[in-house]
C-alpha cells in the first residue's frame, strides 16, 4: 500500500500542477492567479484521487490517476471561477 502511495501521489501533484497551469493560460479572467489556480488545483486533486482511492477496491494505474487528479483539479477550479470570482481588473 506504501509503494502505491508513493508512486500515486507525485501523479496527483503533476496533474494539479498541469490544470492550474493549463486554466490560467486558457482562461485568465476571473482567477486569483497562476499560483492559486495551482493550489486550488492540488488541493481539489488530492482530496478527489484519495477520495477515489478509498473507494475503489483494487490499486488504479498511474495513468488512471492521473486522470482522477486532472478531473477532480478542473472541478475544484472552476468552482472557484463560478462562485467566488475575483474583482474585476479597473483599467
Amino acid at each position: 500500500m506504501f509503494e502505491a502511495m508513493i508512486q500515486m501521489g507525485p501523479m496527483l501533484i503533476v496533474a494539479a500542477i498541469l490544470t492550474g497551469w493549463w486554466s490560467e493560460a486558457i482562461s485568465p479572467a476571473g482567477g486569483y492567479g497562476l499560483r492559486s489556480d495551482m493550489v486550488a488545483g492540488l488541493a481539489g486533486s488530492i482530496v478527489g484521487g484519495t477520495a477515489m482511492w478509498a473507494a475503489l477496491r483494487g490499486e488504479p494505474g498511474m495513468l488512471a490517476m492521473f486522470a482522477i487528479g486532472c478531473g477532480s483539479a478542473v472541478l475544484v477550479i472552476v468552482a472557484q471561477r463560478v462562485f467566488w470570482r475575483s474583482a474585476p481588473a479597473v483599467t
